[in-house]
């Protein structure tokens, strides 16, 4: 399996996000979200082909629907590297990429 890193903006809006979870949804909701994403990034990690490249945002990076959420990546043969995580919910044209 490839390594995984993870970009500090991709663990801020994980950490974003499991604070609007638990907030609304309670404590164990965000820890079964935390679960999942770790199980998710793991999946990815192993078959990073399942990843699209026609999702609409303005980004050279592979993404993948979590959720409601789109995971984005960039992979080689020994890593996988987890650039953002987004909320669905937010319009594609008003997300900064690098």
């Amino acid at each position: 399996m490839r390594q995984i890193s993870f970009s500090s903006s991709f663990d801020r809006a994980a950490e974003d996000i499991g604070v609007d979870i638990e907030a609304r949804l309670g404590e164990e909701v965000r820890r079964q979200f935390v679960r999942d994403l770790s199980e998710a990034c793991t999946k990815i990690a192993i078959f990073p082909a399942i990843g699209k490249d026609n999702h609409g945002y303005k980004t050279t990076s592979l993404g993948f629907v979590f959720k409601k959420n789109w995971i984005f990546f960039e992979y080689d043969d020994s890593m996988v590297r987890f650039i953002h995580i987004v909320p669905s919910r937010r319009g594609k044209l008003q997300i900064p990429f690098r």
